[in-house]
């Protein structure tokens, strides 16, 4: 005991008389430890991946509102133009969806009839353009056939270099295959005196008469042997053959015969996908049209009695024509500035009720406000929002949220919202060159590790909702953008090492290893 002391005190004695130089051995000591025992920290990017997809779209704007007992509703008309009918009285029970009052519709009417009108001609020219397709392809193929059958009668028989006899075999007919391949004709002895047999693109055998045109199997060639060949002797008949005279021309006109009919097909095909996407424009005006042709009547938005009527036929329908007064339950919520400039007269609603679990009903907007109210600088627009079933379980002044369906499209390339970025240049994802290999879905939420960056796409994007948006050019269905990117840190475990003049409680610490993970 009193050794270590003595040696404890000996340490002291000589820091105390050397204070530089024991300064210079803690830090190369500290800094051996440090790279010995010290944390090294190293940063890992891992990305989420999603394919691009073809589904639907449901966009809506959402508010919070409570139920009112029973209100009367301003009947107002989406068109301004002359009232033509008036179809209510004051007191008059009304049914939800019955016309109350007509505008002057005429040139809706006959918008729609154009519409009807260009879809049905669209209609026409898509069959045309799909039957010109069949055709063009029905005859291109037997064009390309009937040019390889052609070049498949360049036919030559080529002797073999160990023959006798070379010249005396004349080849007539023609080959009328579009199979390619070779004929090796092979002479042997036979009973009947010599005899060919003939493998490869058919297989036969026929004894040798000279001087009369003989078939090789039954694709439409003669040979004839002007004397007898030895056996042994071996002839080719190569279909095509390169030795034949009409070859070459042949082989060209059938290449650039492959070249044009490809074109031309594709010719007929682009257009049948012009037609295609004509035909669902004019679909689209047609529903437009109808629509449009449905703002000029206004209707009860739900089953009440008219309380007053002010439009009368001859007069411009602007402002309130009338007012109508339900007994059944009505939503009021609240909208900005913002999403008010979305909401049309009769969109469809879905509701929810914090009091009611699990109860969900539709509705649709019945009443706008026309004039926005103030309050801390922010302006707010009131909507009246009409019940298509009423629950008993529903009660007045409970709470109520409202999503406003504004818009719905159907058989589109959709990518998670969360792929979407945006620059200076617009909007772009992000995706690698070469997609990365795809891993079962349990671990799919990991992320992928990859030796190189991904690279910027520009996109178009179209309607979106709180978790998807649409892609309407860039990208293609099947294609792998990057949804997030992970970025983790790892710590290696560290082990303290021992002071020189020991630590607290005589013991060493062992310090722990640590996670943390960024995500963008």
């Amino acid at each position: 005991m009193n050794t270590i002391k003595s040696i404890i005190a000996k340490i002291k004695n000589f820091i105390i008389a050397h204070k530089i130089w024991s300064v210079v051995i803690l830090v190369v000591v500290i800094f051996i430890g440090y790279k010995i025992f010290g944390s090294t920290a190293a940063a890992q990017v891992r990305y989420v991946t999603a394919t691009v997809e073809k589904g639907t779209i449901i966009s809506s704007v959402t508010g919070t509102g409570q139920v009112e007992a029973s209100s009367s509703i301003d009947l107002k008309s989406k068109i301004s133009g002359t009232i033509t009918r008036v179809n209510i009285k004051p007191g008059q029970f009304v049914s939800r969806g019955q016309t109350l009052f007509s505008v002057d519709a005429v040139d809706a009417e006959r918008a729609l009839r154009d519409a009807s009108l260009n879809l049905q001609m669209a209609q026409n020219d898509l069959k045309t353009a799909e039957r010109s397709y069949e055709n063009t392809r029905a005859s291109q193929e037997l064009n390309l056939k009937n040019l390889l059958f052609a070049l498949n009668s360049s036919v030559a028989a080529i002797p073999d270099s160990s023959n006798f006899n070379t010249n005396i075999i004349t080849l007539s007919g023609s080959y009328n295959s579009s199979v390619q391949g070779r004929y090796t004709l092979e002479v042997y002895s036979c009973q009947n005196g010599v005899c060919i047999s003939y493998s490869g693109l058919e297989s036969g055998t026929f004894t040798i008469n000279t001087n009369v045109a003989q078939p090789i199997g039954s694709r439409g060639l003669y040979a004839t042997f002007t004397s007898l060949p030895r056996a042994g002797e071996k002839w080719y008949i190569d279909a095509p053959s390169p030795s034949s005279n009409s070859y070459a021309s042949n082989k060209k006109a059938y290449e650039d015969a492959q070249i044009s009919i490809s074109e031309a097909i594709e010719n007929a095909k682009e257009n049948v996908t012009t037609r295609e996407l004509a035909l669902t424009q004019r679909q689209n005006a047609l529903i437009d049209a109808k629509q449009l042709l449905s703002n000029y009547y206004v209707s009860a938005p739900f089953d009440g009695v008219i309380a007053s009527v002010l439009g009368k036929a001859g007069d411009i329908a602007t402002g309130t024509l009338g007012t109508i007064i339900t007994k059944s339950k009505l939503a009021t919520i609240t909208l900005n500035e913002v999403d008010v400039s979305k909401i049309d007269l009769g969109q469809k609603v879905t509701l929810t009720f914090d009091a009611v679990d699990g109860l969900t009903i539709t509705g649709e907007v019945a009443e706008m406000d026309g004039v926005g109210t103030v309050s801390q600088g922010v302006v707010s627009y009131a909507l009246k929002i009409s019940f298509d079933t009423d629950d008993p379980r529903i009660k007045p002044g409970m709470s109520v949220s409202a999503a406003i369906i504004t818009a719905t499209k159907q058989d589109i390339l959709i990518v998670p919202s969360s792929a979407i970025k945006t620059n200076a240049n617009g909007s772009y994802v992000e995706m690698f060159s070469t997609p990365i290999v795809t891993l079962p879905v349990t671990a799919g939420s990991q992320g992928f590790t990859s030796q190189t960056k991904p690279i910027e796409v520009p996109v178009e994007i179209g309607i979106s909702n709180d978790t998807q948006t649409e892609i309407t050019s860039g990208l293609k269905e099947g294609d792998q953008v990057v949804s997030r990117i992970i970025t983790s840190t790892a710590t290696k475990a560290t082990t303290t090492a021992p002071s020189l003049f020991g630590s607290p409680g005589g013991g060493n610490r062992g310090g722990g290893a640590r996670t943390g993970a960024v995500t963008r």
